[in-house]
């Protein structure tokens, strides 16, 4: 979704949390076009608004 004036763009995941989150993390975060990578969890207000969307 983009930010902003658009120069900048945001992704929302939402996965499992196991043992495989973390290398996920560390591959998205050598992506060129990364400036940063925040978890947060299901509570979110994101996830909840698209849950809500989608029922």
């Amino acid at each position: 979704m983009p930010v902003g004036n658009g120069d900048t763009s945001r992704i929302w995941l939402l996965v499992n949390e196991d043992e495989r989150l973390d290398q996920m993390v560390k591959q998205i975060e050598k992506l060129e076009d990364v400036l940063a990578v925040h978890r947060h969890g299901a509570e979110h207000e994101v996830f909840v608004r698209l849950e809500e969307f989608f029922r």
